[in-house]
């Protein structure tokens, strides 16, 4: 309606208004232009030919948009301006001769006299900037046209076939809009937000992480709000994995901690039983038995800190707080850096000189950087650098941790390494519980940012974690 509303007003303005104030007339002709028709039949032709004019540059203009759009070569673009001309040309001159032989019109039918030669040049300049309102009139038209068809596919398929229920919330919570599953998941009667999603978008801040409620005796669906740019409150409800799903999963990550939490006690066990049966040998053998059963607990205590650490993701809210990322980043150097020496290997930190204020839960994004260096340091040969580096974006802040260690295969690149139980070296007995990485996508993810591996065998690895600033 905007660009309809201007469009008229331009012609309005190019043609009346103009007219009116700037451009007189002459004491012997006071109209500045004056158009007469033989009779009633040329009057009738030179409308019907200005209309058609009209059509046919609003079409011209459809096209040059469906040229742009589809990427047409500059000989084509020419031949459709060509063949727009010629269109014009014969309305004006071979059609406009046939009609006036057909009416038995005078040859000249119409005259056109200006007042001045000022005039001529505003009549020329009108005529052509009308043209090309016309064409971008049917530019305008195209765009419109495109943008209403999207609209329509994608509130079909939000509407329609996409299983998942989306709602749109003020802040008085207050439901603005909702597809078919929105309003089946989300909405109670009378239109208003169930009691049980209502926590979710009431506080200063929505919370960002899923939550699996239940929404009936056989309904569970996992929430997820999150506060717009507009001001509005997105909220979105997906089916919860099914009982077979979960028993699926359960069953696969149950029988591969078992067979994780197996290796390391039968070591354990073999080597006190060896202690056990020879309690004279000599000490390379004790201390050999020793440093195995000292490794393989070591292994079975980060396996459970693994396990409880996953456990706490899933059911403990986080527990904001204001710190300095940076501080964080320093951290994770001190714990690892002690370690990196006795290995034969460095850690070089790159932090911004100005603080990082971030805010969020600290010991998380800590476990998230420790794990992603505890990795590159596992998998990085004696006398190699891993590098842990901050920078500040405009609106986030990017951490690395590169490294030039063995790298990762690319069937798990990019996203298949970060989900659980998952090993780019499940026979390696360096390998850890599989759940490391996807503790560091689902930190990520609750602080709003994101996380990223770029690998190639045998020349390192770069991982990215994203988090967005702190905004005040």
């Amino acid at each position: 309606m905007r660009r309809a509303a201007a469009f008229a007003l331009f012609l309005l303005f190019l043609w009346v208004i103009l007219p009116a104030f700037a451009i007189h007339g002459t004491p012997q002709q006071p109209a500045p232009v004056l158009v007469r028709a033989a009779t009633p039949a040329a009057t009738l032709f030179v409308w019907a030919a200005l209309g058609a004019t009209g059509v046919m540059l609003a079409a011209a203009g459809w096209q040059a948009h469906i040229a742009v759009e589809r990427g047409w070569g500059l000989a084509r673009r020419v031949m459709m301006a060509l063949l727009t001309l010629l269109a014009l040309g014969w309305v004006w001159l071979a059609a406009a001769d046939g009609y006036r032989e057909a009416m038995r019109l005078p040859p000249t039918f119409v005259t056109v006299r200006a007042a001045t030669p000022g005039v001529y040049v505003w009549l020329m300049a009108a005529l052509l900037l009308t043209g090309a309102a016309f064409l971008a009139a049917g530019w305008q038209l195209r765009r419109a046209r495109q943008a209403l068809v999207q609209r329509r596919a994608l509130f079909a398929l939000i509407d329609g076939p996409l299983d998942a229920g989306l709602a749109l919330v003020d802040r008085r919570g207050v439901v603005r809009w909702s597809n078919t599953a929105g309003r089946a998941w989300l909405l109670a009667a009378g239109g208003r937000l169930r009691d049980e999603i209502t926590p979710l978008v009431s506080g200063g801040e929505p919370v960002q992480q899923a939550r699996t409620l239940s929404l009936g005796e056989d309904r569970r669906v996992a929430v997820k709000a999150l506060r717009l740019p507009s001001g509005l409150i997105g909220v979105a409800a997906q089916p919860a994995p099914g009982e077979a799903a979960r028993a699926s999963f359960y069953e696969q990550f149950i029988r591969r901690i078992v067979h994780d939490m197996r290796n390391p006690l039968a070591a354990i066990l073999a080597h006190a039983g060896n202690i056990s049966a020879a309690p004279n040998a000599d000490p390379d053998t004790w201390r050999n038995a020793a440093r195995t059963i000292e490794n393989e607990a070591g292994r079975l205590t980060r396996l459970v800190d693994s396990l409880l650490f996953d456990a706490r993701l899933s059911y403990v809210p986080i527990a904001r707080e204001a710190f300095d990322l940076a501080d964080v980043v320093e951290e994770v150097f001190f714990q690892h850096d002690e370690r990196a020496g006795a290995e034969g290997k460095t850690i070089a930190v790159e932090t911004p000189p100005d603080p990082a204020p971030f805010e969020g839960d600290r010991d998380l994004l800590a476990r998230a950087l420790s794990n992603l260096v505890d990795n590159s340091l596992r998998y990085s040969p004696g006398g190699s650098l891993i590098r842990l580096t901050l920078e500040a974006a405009p609106d986030q802040y990017v951490i690395r941790v590169v490294d030039a260690g063995e790298g990762i295969p690319p069937e798990f690149l990019p996203d298949r390494i970060f989900e659980p139980l998952v090993r780019a070296r499940p026979k390696d007995g360096r390998s850890g519980s599989g759940l490391g990485l996807s503790i560091v996508r689902k930190i990520a993810e609750i602080h709003g940012g994101a996380v990223r591996a770029e690998s190639a065998p045998g020349e390192g690895t770069t991982m990215t974690l994203w988090l967005p600033q702190t905004r005040k």
